[in-house]
């Protein structure tokens, strides 16, 4: 989605998050926020058990703050882990561990292998927290936007979830 503000007065933003600029028409400010992708799941295996399932993709947190602003708290839009691949003894093919969810950072790519068990689900994309303020008070906050860990197999691999990204900026 996209967040429209502008800072009164009209002034812009003065923002640059995740190496790219904010977006700003006519006085109106734009800064798109994300949610980390969840990741794939893995394919059945030979006898029809369930591939892992992919992990949740983070959220996005988006605070405006006109006052003065205190963290000291710790902040989470980190994705999950994905399922575990399942043991099977049906019929061999080519199975697939599922590949990771993606934010700012792309996520990882599965394997595929010739297998009779269920391929594991990739992790969830990393989220993003966006903070602006006018007067920083105190910032001891921790921000955590990783992506969630590949599901695990005997024998296939999945896909770890790709990093969010996190802005923590004083209006300009």
């Amino acid at each position: 989605g996209i967040i429209v503000g502008t800072e009164p007065g009209g002034r812009n933003l003065q923002l640059n998050y995740g190496g790219q600029d904010k977006y700003s028409v006519g006085g109106i400010n734009r800064i798109p926020l994300f949610v980390g992708a969840g990741g794939a799941g893995g394919s059945a295996g030979g006898s029809g058990k369930a591939g892992g399932v992919g992990g949740r993709g983070g959220g996005c947190l988006y605070i405006e703050c006109a006052g003065a602003l205190s963290i000291s708290s710790t902040l989470n839009a980190s994705g999950t882990a994905g399922g575990a691949g399942n043991s099977d003894d049906g019929l061999g093919g080519t199975r697939y561990g599922g590949g990771g969810g993606g934010s700012k950072l792309s996520g990882g790519n599965g394997s595929a292998i010739s297998t009779t068990d269920s391929g594991p689900g990739g992790g969830g994309g990393g989220g993003v927290i966006i903070i602006l303020y006018k007067t920083l008070t105190e910032n001891t906050g921790t921000y955590i936007i990783t992506g969630g860990a590949a599901g695990t197999a005997s024998k296939l691999t999945a896909g770890a979830g790709g990093n969010g990204y996190s802005l923590i900026s004083q209006y300009k």
